[in-house]
């Protein structure tokens, strides 16, 4: 899998770093572990995906909206219609909350 984000990262020109837990930490534990990489003072925004989720994403949408709106973070989240879906969101034009 590294070897094939390799060949994107030059396909892309952009950097992929990639962080993998050697025990589960929960959801965002990975994040954590790579805080150092993502921590760099330059101020850039970045991506940050889950390995198990395959989409297609609207990143140069998504850098827009979030350089536009001046937030801290942007998130985007997708319907999903399961039993097992364990996140819950609820959107307004003002704020995205969890429960």
């Amino acid at each position: 899998m590294l070897n094939f984000l390799k060949d994107f990262e030059s396909k892309l020109e952009i950097k992929i770093t990639c962080s993998q837990e050697t025990e589960p930490m929960g959801t965002a534990g990975p994040l954590a572990l790579a805080r150092d990489k993502l921590i760099d003072g330059s101020g850039e925004p970045f991506f940050v995906l889950n390995s198990d989720v395959i989409s297609e994403y609207p990143f140069a949408e998504l850098i827009n909206f979030h350089k536009a709106h001046g937030g801290e973070a942007t998130i985007m989240v997708t319907k999903v219609c399961s039993q097992f879906s364990i996140h819950k969101f609820t959107c307004t034009p003002d704020a995205v909350t969890t429960h």
